[in-house]
């Protein structure tokens, strides 16, 4: 989240939001989601693009729309907490944003192999009960620890990764 705000936890509705808008661009560009976790000020996210996809494409759109979302229910619903995402710098073309709601950089780790992404895996699901948010991952509301645990699926589709 720009600026480490803690939108998700703020806001709920606009936690819900994000998972729609990752389930959109799940269906439109064929990608499996295998685990994510939303925290109070930063998402991580488990997924396999198809080789048409690049990664950075598939973040750009899903980070443009949703700050597109978020400036727009924010805008309705808490204008004061708008100016936290206010960019110093004015926009020079109309296209610019005034706003910044998720950060502009990215960091992306290739899973090079099913241990690997294993272990991408639980680091997702414990990283609420490490920052102390939850004492039991399966208390979580925005993880995907309950599909794998019930295969319960939510507003984001989820694909199994292979963990037996």
């Amino acid at each position: 989240m720009f600026r480490r705000v803690k939108l998700f936890q703020k806001h709920r509705p606009l936690a819900e939001l994000f998972l729609e808008n990752l389930e959109f661009y799940r269906k439109q560009l064929k990608i499996y989601m295998l685990g994510y976790v939303l925290m109070p000020d930063h998402y991580h996210l488990l997924i396999h693009l198809n080789e048409d996809v690049i990664s950075s494409d598939f973040l750009r759109k899903i980070k443009s729309f949703y700050g597109k979302l978020a400036v727009d229910w924010l805008t309705k619903n808490h204008t004061q907490d708008l100016e936290l995402f206010r960019l110093k710098n004015t926009p020079t073309k109309h296209r610019d944003s005034t706003y910044g709601i998720l950060q502009y950089d990215n960091v992306v780790l290739p899973c090079s192999s099913l241990p690997i992404a294993k272990t991408k895996l639980e680091y997702i699901h414990q990283n609420p009960v490490k920052a102390g948010l939850v004492e039991n991952p399966e208390h979580y509301p925005y993880s995907s620890y309950r599909f794998y645990k019930q295969g319960t699926q939510g507003k984001l589709i989820l694909s199994r990764l292979d963990c037996d």
